[in-house]
């Protein structure tokens, strides 16, 4: 017999773990690297699993970009470890990052839509690295404080800024301290 998915109960556990995650973030007690590890953990312990049809709310969207994000990030820093000690390793775990941020991205697309564009705001962040000064840009959805999605995808940028919700000017991240640190 299949078991079917207590989804209300996946999402309950799901946003009290990244809230407290969030906070302790937030009041120093962890880094970058322990932040994307713990998330990283709780996947695993939980054995949660992205949801694959009827991703119909944004609560479910945002645990879909959560978990692919988290494994897209746990994934580059596994690479960076690597990376002069095994090439080929490294490469293949770079590969499997692009998937999980493709997947990501995918999801960030599909939480637009299903909320058609509405309350949304985003803006390119100033960046510390040259390389993502003007190609990383962060999404903000009103009344979801820890909902903060970032990307460099140029399909949801065209979409933003087609349905008026994309400001040009560059802005501090609301969460700056956390994406202007490096992962080593």
């Amino acid at each position: 017999m299949i078991k079917k998915r207590n989804e209300v109960n996946e999402l309950s556990k799901f946003v009290e773990n990244r809230d407290m995650l969030i906070d302790t973030l937030k009041e120093g007690k962890i880094n970058k690297i322990q932040y994307i590890e713990a998330c990283y953990e709780f996947l695993k312990v939980e054995n949660m699993k992205p949801f694959k049809i009827n991703v119909d709310s944004i609560e479910k969207s945002l645990y879909n970009y959560q978990y692919y994000n988290t494994l897209a990030k746990y994934t580059l820093m596994k690479c960076e470890e690597c990376r002069f000690r095994d090439s080929t390793k490294s490469r293949e775990l770079y590969e499997y990052a692009q998937d999980y941020y493709a997947k990501k991205d995918k999801e960030t697309l599909n939480l637009l839509e299903l909320i058609n564009y509405k309350n949304v705001s985003a803006y390119f962040l100033k960046m510390n690295s040259e390389v993502l000064e003007g190609e990383l840009f962060e999404i903000t959805i009103d009344n979801y404080d820890k909902a903060v999605f970032h990307s460099k995808d140029k399909r949801i940028l065209n979409r933003l800024k087609k349905n008026g919700v994309f400001d040009e000017e560059a802005k501090l991240s609301i969460i700056d301290k956390y994406v202007n640190t490096k992962y080593a």
